[in-house]
């Protein structure tokens, strides 16, 4: 949406035991951008409560990296 484009997603998977970010599929404008944001996410073994340190600019197109991560605690505020 911050670029006029709402054709795409990121789904994030959680291991639900850990709450560890265990991969991302992301599909739509500029995914290949975001891909190394959910990479270090994962290799780092960052957990859902870790991205609420994390600092997010409004509006960007990185934003839907954070708002799928909220969505697995149904939390997230941008759903289309």
């Amino acid at each position: 949406m911050a670029s006029d484009s709402i054709t795409g997603f990121v789904k994030t998977i959680i291991n639900a035991d850990t709450d560890e970010i265990i991969g991302m599929h992301i599909m739509g404008y500029l995914a290949t951008e975001l891909i190394a944001q959910a990479s270090i996410l994962i290799k780092t073994k960052a957990k859902v409560n870790d991205v609420a340190n994390i600092v997010f600019a409004h509006p960007t197109i990185s934003e839907c990296i954070m708002e799928s991560i909220e969505d697995t605690h149904k939390i997230a505020i941008h759903l289309v």
